[in-house]
């Protein structure tokens, strides 16, 4: 096997041994955990120099990881490291939820005119005022951008972190539009050496927000370049004509957003003075949420009815805005500002989303197990060809919010659909 497929097979492994822990399976967890690290040290066989030390670092810090699981089980910092989350605690859902400005002295006031960094998207905040939700994020956010504002000096450095669609890129613009600082965008995978790092921030000025999604892929050479510049406001690369210079940075704010903060490089990870996790939305959260989207579209919707809306959108903001745009699409071709239960329910319809937010996609893979496999066990590769859908989409689009109804458990021998999916399919167990 060479040394990229090792290394495919060895992010597979980990992958599932984050599904195990968000399951609390100890024995699973460690055991794909034992051979990633079997992985790992192969691949260290094949290294040398830096990349070989830092591939026996991985090995030491999993072992750690494994050791703790068997001695202590899946605590905090555990499930920190291993998966960028910490348990889920109970959501108490209130009867009825009140905008929360946040309060003095957190409250971020402008003494001047600031021009926002641009958005397209209507529904996306500019202001930490306007920002609904994530309210354990919001307090120490503006405190610490307050202080950087009253000493006039940069943020410290952002890691935001959680899974997709709750609202990463949308708090880093807010962060920049608070600071009042210009914000340079770039994508993780897209940053292969420290030259392209540089290609994007030439134009950086003092106090300047850099904005990286998907932070956990980008190469190792360039994570090298970028601790420095992190650290030290330096940035030491590798002209074209083979000349090593050294460049003097402005101070300025990296915003990491990562949706697997455990792949994130430790070096790169303790760069980050101020970590924030979003949490997944509640339902009466989205539906407050919901109802100031319709407003600002220019419709009107109940409580009641847009929380049959919140219901599906997976407690994903960035699902329920779709919906909104979409239902709200089709109120406005039949000539009406009122979004009533009728709009609603033949969109759902229409589009095959049912009570639990599932799409076709969804109950076609669940069908599949059940239908085609008696209910698994059934592997990956032949699931993906047994439905046509990548092994990569069926990882990562599908399964989470399988896995997190309670639908599908992943066992050593493949997938297995559960109880609660035969009962939600109305389907008899044989």
């Amino acid at each position: 096997m060479s040394v990229n497929q090792e290394k495919e097979f060895c992010n597979k492994k980990f992958k599932e041994a984050i599904v195990y822990a968000r399951r609390k399976d100890v024995k699973n967890c460690r055991s794909a955990l034992f051979v990633v690290m079997e992985s790992l040290l192969k691949i260290s066989y094949q290294l040398k120099g830096n990349e070989k030390t830092e591939c026996e670092e991985k090995i030491k810090f999993i072992l750690e990881m494994a050791k703790t699981i068997a001695n202590e089980g899946f605590t905090d910092d555990v499930m920190f490291n291993l998966t960028g989350e910490l348990p889920k605690k109970e959501v108490v859902e209130k009867k009825e939820i009140v905008e929360e400005q946040i309060a003095q002295p957190t409250e971020i006031e402008d003494e001047e005119e600031f021009e926002d960094n641009k958005t397209n998207n209507p529904l996306r905040p500019t202001r930490l005022r306007d920002y609904v939700g994530q309210d354990k994020i919001k307090r120490p956010l503006a405190e610490a951008i307050l202080a950087a504002r009253t000493k006039q000096t940069s943020l410290d450095h952002v890691l935001l972190f959680g899974s997709a669609g709750l609202g990463k890129t949308t708090l880093a613009r807010i962060i920049a539009n608070e600071m009042k600082s210009n914000i340079i965008v770039m994508n993780g995978p897209t940053i292969k050496d420290t030259n392209d790092f540089i290609k994007n921030i030439k134009q950086l000025k003092e106090n300047d927000i850099v904005f990286i999604d998907e932070i956990h892929r980008i190469s190792t050479s360039a994570a090298e370049s970028i601790y420095t510049a992190m650290e030290d406001f330096k940035l030491s690369y590798i002209r074209n004509d083979g000349k090593n210079v050294e460049m003097d940075l402005p101070k300025f704010t990296l915003i990491g957003a990562t949706t697997h903060s455990g792949l994130l490089e430790k070096p790169m990870r303790d760069r980050f003075a101020l970590q924030f996790r979003l949490e997944p939305y509640s339902v009466d959260v989205l539906t407050q949420l919901g109802v100031k989207s319709f407003e600002k579209l220019g419709f009107n919707i109940s409580e009641a009815d847009m929380k049959n809306i919140a219901k599906r959108s997976r407690g994903v903001p960035r699902i329920c805005n779709g919906f909104i745009k979409r239902i709200s699409d089709k109120a406005l071709i039949r000539n009406t500002n009122v979004i009533d239960k009728k709009i609603i329910e033949e969109y759902f319809i229409d589009n095959e989303i049912d009570s639990l937010g599932l799409n076709a996609g969804d109950i076609h893979l669940l069908k599949t197990i059940i239908n085609k496999f008696n209910g698994g066990p059934v592997g990956l590769d032949t699931l993906a060809s047994a439905t046509g859908e990548g092994k990569n989409i069926i990882e990562n689009q599908y399964e989470p919010y399988l896995i997190y109804l309670g639908f599908i458990n992943i066992t050593q021998n493949g997938r297995v659909a559960t109880e609660q999916a035969y009962k939600h399919l109305k389907i008899e167990k044989y």
